[in-house]
């Protein structure tokens, strides 16, 4: 279990690698945004997708992929907007988010049961949503509907505690 744990917080790592290594190109002053003062303002287009697992309960959320085959091939579904701010200190902080995300949650699996066939893993459940991800985790709220028409709201996280996954049947 722990080595799946970390292979998945790589994975999602590298989602959020993208904040890191735009701090190693060279800025440009995103003049109306503020004072030259407050910093460098980059903003551009950033594809990746990520997945959020829940052990305890035995789902995984796929953000920002058009189907589980996608998820396993590295095909994201398409670009967010990332923000790179570089302060006078040199502090870089970064940044992403993306609005209407297809939003997919299926049972948890090992990569490998996953994507040996991955048009035959079973979806719970399928819908959109807002992501957003920083320095302090990715978080993903949006609402998912069960083939029989069952709304959901889904709430994921991936926190430097873990990863949380947190479905509630819509009307109650």
């Amino acid at each position: 279990m722990k080595r799946r744990r970390t292979a998945l917080a790589a994975v999602v790592g590298v989602s959020l690698g993208a904040i890191g290594a735009a701090s190693g190109t060279p800025a440009t002053a995103d003049i109306g945004n503020g004072p030259s003062s407050a910093g460098i303002v980059e903003r551009f287009d950033s594809p990746g997708f990520s997945f959020i697992p829940d052990f305890e309960d035995g789902l995984l959320v796929f953000a920002n992929v058009n189907s589980i085959a996608d998820a396993c091939n590295g095909i994201p579904a398409g670009a967010g907007v990332e923000q790179v701010v570089s302060t006078p200190s040199g502090r870089v902080n970064g940044i992403l988010q993306d609005d209407d995300v297809p939003v997919i949650v299926a049972p948890l699996g090992s990569a490998e049961a996953i994507c040996d066939h991955p048009a035959a893993w079973p979806v719970i459940a399928t819908g959109t949503g807002i992501v957003r991800a920083s320095s302090g985790g990715f978080h993903l709220t949006g609402t998912v509907e069960e083939p029989d028409g069952q709304l959901w709201n889904v709430q994921a996280a991936f926190k430097p505690n873990g990863p949380d996954v947190n479905l509630v049947k819509r009307g109650q």
